[in-house]
């Protein structure tokens, strides 16, 4: 499926902003949109090769923008090593109404679908997400691809608050939501999750490239798509 270039402008501008305004979210964003296309790429969704086009770029496209409602979201919050105060939680919560509402603003009417991925990444199997605590049935096929790859990513990655966690650690943990998002389907994503490997020099594709001239956001989809399937 081939993108604008207005769709790729306005995911490039997306990511520009992101990484100017808080880097580590930028860094988490593109390694949770590997782990998603890892995960779509390697489970056989029975689908036909067009509407299987169209799912990998919704999955990457909806991953890279899912904590784009963070820009909204002081950056002392996002960095803080402590707990957080109730008022502090309650403004890190809204971040995927924030950024579903971005998306909604924008004339595209695909970055308009797909902002509805962005507001349930956070939503979980057993209705206690957040920000609308959905039952597992009103959750979106993508969204639950995103919620896993998200948590997968940040688990096994450094925090401000703690250190990351094995890949192993991080499975056990996601095992019974992975059991309850995917069904038949979940020991295929397990696989997928244990053989994802993200090569150091490849984690960061710099947000001021993307905007560079000469150089095209499909570029950037093509090469993070193969590199995520190559593993």
């Amino acid at each position: 499926m081939e993108l604008s270039e207005i769709q790729n402008g306005m995911i490039r501008m997306a990511l520009v902003a992101l990484e100017s305004v808080h880097e580590a979210t930028y860094h988490h964003s593109i390694r949770t949109a590997k782990v998603s296309i890892h995960i779509a790429a390697k489970v056989d969704w029975c689908l036909s090769e067009s509407d299987r086009a169209s799912y990998l770029d919704d999955i990457r496209d909806a991953a890279l923008l899912h904590d784009i409602g963070k820009l909204s979201c002081p950056t002392q919050i996002l960095d803080k090593k402590e707990s957080l105060t109730d008022r502090e939680r309650e403004n890190i919560l809204c971040h995927p109404i924030w950024g579903a509402d971005m998306l909604l603003t924008l004339p595209d009417k695909r970055l308009q679908r797909i902002a509805r991925f962005v507001r349930e990444h956070h939503e979980q199997p057993d209705g206690k997400g957040y920000p609308f605590r959905l039952d597992l049935d009103e959750i979106a096929p993508i969204s639950r691809v995103i919620n896993i790859a998200d948590r997968f990513a940040a688990m096994t990655e450094n925090r401000p608050y703690r250190k990351a966690v094995p890949t192993e650690v991080a499975l056990e943990i996601l095992h019974l939501d992975i059991k309850a998002f995917f069904g038949e389907k979940a020991g295929a994503v397990t696989d997928a999750l244990v053989g994802f490997k993200m090569k150091p020099g490849l984690v960061h594709i710099p947000a001021k490239v993307l905007s560079a001239s000469g150089t095209s956001y499909r570029e950037v989809r093509e090469s993070g798509l193969s590199l995520a399937a190559a593993h």
